[in-house]
């Protein structure tokens, strides 16, 4: 099992599987402050200090500039909240008519 230590403090984390595209992307975002522990069994649990660091490499994994963008706006149940750097569920809210 790997694991993101409770005081750890690079909390931006992603885990995958083996692959190396967008399809070996579990769930990728914000771990929670200090004292919020990551499990998984999953065979990649990476982490960094930033988000941007964090959505440069799920860009590079995915093999698109604005994949990270597009999860966070589009609430893709991969990201885990909160982002600081882009709106959650921006694209997502249907305009009514008028």
């Amino acid at each position: 099992m790997n694991t993101l230590e409770k005081n750890d403090p690079k909390r931006w984390f992603l885990v995958r599987d083996n692959g190396e595209d967008e399809q070996s992307l579990q769930v990728f975002g914000y771990a929670g402050d200090i004292g919020t522990e990551v499990q998984t069994n999953h065979p990649v649990l990476s982490n960094w200090l930033t988000e941007q660091e964090l959505e440069k490499e799920v860009n590079s994994i995915a093999g698109s500039d604005t994949y990270y963008k597009e999860a966070v706006e589009t609430e893709s149940y991969k990201f885990q909240l909160p982002s600081q750097i882009y709106e959650y569920g921006l694209r997502s809210i249907e305009e009514l008519p008028e």
